[in-house]
């Protein structure tokens, strides 16, 4: 009982160190009121519905929504140390909201109580994305996937008149790096309930059976052509493994048509058996007697196999001997209805030939 209860113990731990996990670290700022950056529509519903997606993928979710400085530095680093706690685990970073890059192209995440009169003041008001890369860095798990769905509608700072965000340099390895738009440009913030990316990329996401790799090309593709080009995310990539965040679906094969064995034709040829006329006698016995192909013959075994053939046709047919007829009947066999109508056979064609079937 003792060594039962020590293996299942064995078991829960090695599935618990061992087996995949998934966490997620969601944040939508929508709200940026008493400060110079506006307020935007959709973040706040983006983040909401993410959550939701994510969590119907397994995932362990963590939702911020309208988060200050202190909030979201908190919340990247415990996100830091859930994705430690087992080398397969999978990350998800989402960020809905305003995004800006410095004079040297350093990008950062807004906070709602980000007020950034200068871009000098970006690095102590903001979320440096180099930083959010570097914690994810350490955290040393298979896969972390970041979204950035920023900016929306970015106010000029300074005289940079620099919009968006430019393009992550040091992306750790294991990670995929998906922008919203391109490097300086500013994503639609959507005219429904979610932005333009986000919309594309919920539907993505939750489809059955795409890779990893697969949701976020055709997400950057949809938002592309919903766009004609004026909206193009970019795609960093630093994994190259096969990875589903949903179950692996594996195509149905197209059942095999069933053989429907035809019906076999032979080429007349001489027979060593003579041929005899069918009576409408025999004929009439086995349609009231017997249904089915088979037929009565004089001196062969009772359930042998023989083949009849219509030499005008050349239509042949397989069937069973089932009984006798008189020695001195001037015809070899008798058929039932069925045979006689299978074969074609009338009254002015009822001369048939015969194949004796081997044991």
């Amino acid at each position: 009982m003792k060594k039962a209860i020590f293996f299942i113990l064995i078991f829960f731990t090695c599935f618990t160190v061992f087996g995949q996990q998934k966490h997620a670290l969601v944040i939508g700022n929508d709200i940026y009121a008493g400060s110079m950056w506006s307020n935007l529509r959709n973040a706040v519903n983006d983040a909401t519905d993410m959550k939701t997606a994510l969590e119907s993928l397994g995932f362990q979710v963590d939702l911020l929504l309208n988060a200050n400085l202190s909030q979201m530095q908190m919340a990247i680093i415990n996100f830091k140390q859930r994705l430690r706690s087992s080398p397969n685990t999978y990350g998800f970073f989402y960020f809905a909201g305003h995004g800006a890059q410095d004079r040297n192209n350093h990008d950062y995440l807004i906070p709602v109580d980000a007020d950034t009169p200068s871009l000098n003041l970006l690095s102590q008001r903001a979320i440096p994305v180099q930083f959010l890369m570097d914690e994810l860095a350490e955290a040393r798990n298979e896969l972390n996937m970041i979204v950035l769905d920023a900016c929306r509608d970015v106010p000029s700072l300074d005289r940079s008149g620099s919009r968006g965000l430019s393009t992550v340099s040091n992306a750790p390895r294991g990670s995929i790096v998906i922008y919203a738009t391109a490097a300086n440009k500013v994503a639609g913030d959507g005219t429904g309930r979610n932005g333009l990316f986000t919309s594309h990329l919920l539907k993505n996401l939750t489809t059955p059976g795409l890779t990893v790799n697969e949701i976020f090309t055709r997400t950057g593709a949809d938002v592309a052509r919903a766009t004609r080009g004026d909206q193009y995310p970019e795609i960093r990539q630093m994994y190259h493994e096969t990875a589903y965040l949903s179950t692996r679906t594996t195509p149905t094969p197209t059942p095999a048509p069933v053989p429907v064995p035809p019906t076999p034709v032979y080429q007349a040829q001489p027979v060593t058996v003579p041929s005899g006329s069918i009576s409408m006698r025999g004929r009439a016995i086995q349609e009231m007697e017997v249904e089915g192909l088979y037929i009565y013959h004089a001196s062969l075994p009772l359930n042998r196999k023989v083949i009849l053939i219509n030499p005008v046709t050349e239509r042949g047919l397989e069937v069973t001997i089932i009984g006798r007829i008189a020695a001195d009947d001037n015809r070899f066999v008798d058929v039932s209805l069925d045979v006689w109508r299978a074969l074609e056979l009338n009254h002015d064609n009822s001369t048939v030939l015969m194949w004796v079937l081997p044991r």
